[in-house]
């Protein structure tokens, strides 16, 4: 979702829509702005940039919800408004969580269609090259009231990368205009882009309180995924959900590739919530004895700017138990050898998505082809997550990551949850389920509506089906829809493995 261009291109003008543009600068993940108002025209454009990650999904199949409301009461005014002097979206009133804060269409929406070459074999450069020149074409012959309102929009410093390997030498609005599309697009579904008066306007954080449901015409709900109080700023993720549970320098070096910002939201500049170890320490300073719960020591990781140039400045720090401090190298081994021990696992049971699947096949396979299946891989996960588990609370004088504070150990818990319910030890995988969402919990906090923790409850829910306790998975499964509603997803992204039919749910 996050590659500039594409494909082939073409151009329709909709209905006419009021609105305001501005001029938008970054700075720490904000951007201040100045504002225009104007009548522009909604028009479709083929090319493709780089967009904010969002849920799309058909309308066909998933409930839509309304301005205001959740269950389908009349459109109303947006609930939020633009603060043009903090240049943030703010919310004009309490709001509930599962709300929709604003809907809008599309002011541009960019459409990319299938780029690929009959033999699969593409000059990038030259395709690169093909589709800016074709964009910039396209962009010559918009409405005047409509290219003022598209320049108006933040400009990063710097091309991405996809638009430095057109290998065009660029300049003037035309390379403005690729940098906006690039830095302000927001992902509509069949890989489209699309640019929205308020929507774009949202700044980014790592623990966003809304989210962007866009539908396959382009028509976006914003949906708050907390409730929030009148005044709170409004936020999205820039980022799909899944790399939200990601460490923080991999986040800020995502956002400052794609967005040329630094983000500066409150988890990129604390400490990391997805890099805790188990403290080796605390069993030689006798505190284990004493407290069962051994210590944790936290990687931090901060941006700063010495001039032009971004530099991260990274530490373990002290237990917060024994008060140990220990060498960074150690540390990093440590965490380093776990992280082998994961990779050398076959190449699916690194992955719980592709699990999931392997599930949803087994369910509807016959006995024959379950012996088939890889046993041996799946074992060798679980023993993995065992010999984590063991590590992290046994009397070891060994950094381990922490079972519900590190990304590697949540990656463990929901693939061995996946390999649990395909092995038949549903007991296992509720378990596993648990320390998943702890994780979730412990990132990004009790309130928020995250993907994986949809996802969490419907692994739990197939494990409480294999149990037979058919009423507790239909009120988790159906939780689990609820939010995932509030985040564009429908009941088959959350693969429930149909030992239960979904009309019983």
């Amino acid at each position: 979702s996050h590659q500039c261009f594409r494909s082939a291109i073409r151009l329709t003008v909709a209905a006419p829509a009021g609105g305001f543009a501005t001029r938008w600068r970054t700075k720490c993940g904000l951007r201040a702005r100045q504002s225009m108002s104007a009548e522009v025209p909604a028009a479709v454009v083929a090319i493709c940039f780089a967009g904010h990650a969002v849920s799309s999904k058909s309308s066909k199949r998933r409930a839509v919800l309304r301005l205001g409301a959740r269950h389908g009461d009349g459109v109303q005014a947006p609930l939020v408004q633009y603060d043009k002097a903090a240049g943030r979206l703010l919310a004009k009133q309490d709001i509930e969580q599962g709300e929709v804060l604003l809907h809008e269409a599309p002011l541009i929406l960019v459409e990319d269609e299938n780029g690929k070459s009959q033999d699969g074999e593409i000059d990038m450069q030259l395709w690169m090259k093909d589709r800016c020149l074709r964009a910039m074409s396209i962009f010559d012959d918009v409405q005047q009231d409509v290219r003022e309102q598209i320049m108006d929009l933040f400009c990063p410093e710097h091309s991405p990368t996809m638009l430095q390997a057109s290998g065009l030498d660029l300049s003037g609005d035309e390379l403005q205009f690729l940098r906006i599309l690039s830095a302000c697009g927001i992902s509509v579904a069949e890989n489209k882009t699309g640019l929205y008066r308020l929507a774009s306007r949202a700044n980014h954080s790592c623990r966003p309180n809304s989210g962007n449901c866009v539908k396959d015409s382009g028509a976006l709900q914003m949906v708050a995924l907390r409730n929030l109080s009148a005044g709170e700023e409004v936020t999205i993720s820039y980022l799909p959900h899944a790399d939200l549970l990601r460490p923080g320098r991999w986040r800020r070096e995502k956002l400052s590739m794609t967005w040329d910002f630094q983000c500066g939201c409150p988890r990129c500049t604390g400490a990391d919530d997805t890099r805790s170890l188990c403290c080796p320490s605390c069993v030689d300073n006798g505190h284990y004895s004493s407290n069962p719960l051994r210590g944790r020591v936290v990687f931090t990781s901060r941006s700063l700017m010495l001039g032009q140039a971004v530099t991260e400045v990274t530490r373990w720090s002290a237990c917060n138990v024994c008060g140990a401090e220990h060498f960074r190298d150690d540390l990093d081994d440590s965490e380093e050898a776990w992280i082998d021990k994961f990779h050398e696992l076959p190449s699916d049971c690194q992955q719980p998505s592709t699990l999931r699947s392997r599930r949803w096949q087994q369910a509807a396979a016959s006995d024959e082809v379950l012996e088939q299946h890889d046993r041996a891989g799946l074992q060798a996960l679980c023993e993995l997550d065992a010999e984590l588990l063991n590590a992290a609370s046994e009397v070891l004088g060994e950094a381990v990551p922490a079972p519900e504070a590190h990304w590697l150990s949540a990656r463990l818990a929901a693939a061995v949850a996946e390999a649990h319910l395909l092995l038949g030890q549903p007991t296992k995988a509720i378990d596993a389920t648990r320390r998943w969402q702890n994780f979730v919990r412990h990132a990004m906090g009790n309130d928020v509506v995250v993907m994986d923790s949809c996802l969490a409850m419907a692994t739990e829910a197939s494990a409480l089906v294999q149990l037979g306790r058919h009423m507790d998975a239909k009120q988790l499964w159906q939780a689990a829809l609820h939010e995932a509603n509030m985040l564009g997803l429908e009941q088959d992204d959350l693969v429930l493995a149909p030992q239960l039919p979904l009309s019983t749910l």
